[in-house]
């Protein structure tokens, strides 16, 4: 089976890739709010992923730290804690604290629920609707084509986004999250946001994506540069074919890469240009290796090179 481009780009969509920087110009004011809110509260949301899973957390915020647990789900009973730059992801089953560096902004986001700096869209504002008994103003994000990219329902007050529908390239609904109750004025403990959990073992990203490509039979290959740092790794199959996506991070870029157990189709791929992303892409015996990031070509190539690409 054939890895095709669209395939690549919409799960680094859907995974909140993003280019470092501002709003881009044309952002209604409250979506820009959003980027950068600073909101203290406690809610339960319900979410759907891209794979059709529904589940539910609930979610913990300072206004500057996070914590999220997951109450349902294939992963119930794991809780993540951002704070101080750093996310901690609990898992539950392995008794382990997995250590992932964030990016500037990344907590906000996630906290939101929104996504900064999607480049070049169009901004289109409909009804609001009262959400976990918040009156909203809702805004679809389209592409340049037309084509619905995000949904969100924002608090006009705090600027939180307390619903979202994210869209695939087709125009079909890929991911969700909605608050179903939510409180302004929580009270939070003073270990709400601690991670050193007694018989947990602390792994870090690393050591997580070197384990998870031994499992799978992928190569423990990783991008040895100062100015990116890996954020995090997951696996993906698109019609039985197989590819292990590492997500990396700089001050200026984020630059993924994936391992493909099979052939890569890069056609479409320069519809995306306008996202201001390049590619390289390379082959080593049965598999093909990709990268994608707004750095220019020629730099991919380096870190090609450096990953034994032509």
């Amino acid at each position: 089976m054939i890895f095709t481009a669209p395939a690549l780009l919409g799960t680094m969509l859907l995974a909140g890739y993003q280019q470092p920087g501002q709003a881009p110009e044309g952002t209604p004011a409250i979506l820009a709010r959003s980027f950068h809110a600073r909101v203290r509260f406690e809610g339960i949301r319900t979410m759907t992923s891209q794979e059709g899973e529904a589940f539910r957390q609930r979610v913990l915020s300072d206004g500057t730290n996070l914590r999220i647990e997951f109450l349902s789900g294939k992963r119930q009973g794991d809780v993540v804690i951002e704070t101080h730059g750093v996310r901690y992801v609990l898992n539950s089953a392995r008794k382990e604290v997995e250590i992932h560096p964030m990016h500037v902004g990344a907590t906000t986001a996630r906290a939101t629920g929104e996504r900064p700096n999607v480049p070049k869209f169009t901004f289109v504002q409909g009804d609001g609707e009262r959400i976990a008994g918040i009156p909203t103003e809702m805004w679809t994000i389209n592409r340049a084509d037309g084509i619905t990219f995000l949904k969100v329902w924002v608090d006009p007050v705090t600027a939180m986004t307390v619903k979202r529908e994210s869209f695939g390239k087709e125009g079909k609904m890929m991911n969700s999250m909605t608050y179903t109750s939510l409180n302004l004025r929580p009270r939070i403990s003073d270990n709400a946001f601690r991670y050193d959990i007694p018989g947990y073992t602390k792994i870090s990203v690393e050591d997580k994506a070197r384990r998870t490509a031994f499992t799978n039979g992928f190569e423990p290959v990783f991008l040895r540069t100062p100015n990116l740092t890996l954020e995090g790794s997951r696996l993906l199959n698109e019609h039985g074919t197989k590819a292990f996506m590492q997500t990396y991070a700089g001050p200026r870029a984020r630059v993924s890469l994936f391992q493909i157990n099979g052939e890569f189709n890069s056609g479409d791929f320069g519809g995306n240009q306008r996202q201001k992303l390049h590619m390289v892409s390379w082959k080593r015996g049965a598999r093909t290796f990709v990268l994608v990031s707004n750095l220019p070509e020629n730099v991919l190539r380096e870190l090609a090179r450096g990953l034994g690409g032509d």
